[in-house]
């Protein structure tokens, strides 16, 4: 059980290319669209009725691209994706924009380098019992207790649609699955629509084991396996 207002210690355990979404309202104006990331944080000290450690997740607007060479623009520092590598990979970025306010991606970056890295999270709960991440509220675990940050109880996995078998779009909780289908970009769309339907198969086939939803398979995933070394 959650508790509201409470700081926890938690790591990095699953790292999601959710593709284009709807950014929803700002004052009451249309924010665009952006392509997007999910983080998802294992709190070890928190368990549920199976004894199994809670999950949370947050998902961050990444930025966009340059139409001459679809690389990432920067990264601004007062974003809240900034906040999460500046803790989780600060090594992943570089401070060679032409504005002090930016942070470039690095030529080597790597969402795998995220995986099982601590942090510090603060939990709100709702009226209603539901409990979500205060988004902004990521900071670095002291050096001090970070021998207290519990260890993963589940395999760390980067997913992405390009490189992900069936059972690797198994193993994504249902409403996970169902905002990725839900992206603006077709093909993403189809490529979800794919899986579902190989998924369908595999399932109907007798001893074809699914992934477990609490330990989906890793699939390396590296700077090479994108355009110009860069991430989703």
């Amino acid at each position: 059980v959650y508790e509201d207002g409470e700081t926890y210690f938690v790591r990095v355990v699953q790292i999601v290319d959710m593709g284009l979404q709807d950014q929803g309202e700002y004052q009451g104006k249309p924010k665009g669209s952006a392509e997007e990331i999910l983080l998802t944080f294992e709190f070890g000290e928190v368990l549920n009725g199976e004894g199994k450690p809670g999950w949370l997740s947050v998902s961050l607007p990444l930025p966009g691209r340059w139409e001459e060479t679809g690389k990432f623009k920067g990264v601004h520092i007062k974003s809240n994706l900034y906040k999460y590598l500046e803790v989780l990979y600060p090594e992943g970025l570089f401070n060679g924009g032409k504005s002090k306010d930016y942070r470039s991606f690095s030529y080597s970056f790597d969402w795998n380098e995220m995986l099982g890295k601590p942090c510090q999270l603060t939990v709100k709960v709702t009226d209603e019992g539901a409990a979500y991440i205060n988004k902004g509220s990521i900071s670095r675990v002291p050096a001090k207790f970070i021998n207290s940050v519990e260890p993963l109880k589940n395999d760390p996995v980067v997913f992405n649609l390009d490189t992900a078998t069936p059972e690797d779009w198994m193993s994504l909780f249902p409403w996970v699955r169902n905002k990725i289908k839900a992206s603006l970009d077709p093909v993403v769309v189809e490529k979800a629509e794919i899986l579902d339907k190989m998924a369908g198969q595999t399932e109907a086939k007798p001893n074809k084991p699914v992934a477990n939803k609490t330990k989906p398979k890793s699939a390396k995933v590296t700077a090479a396996d994108f355009d110009n070394d860069l991430p989703f």
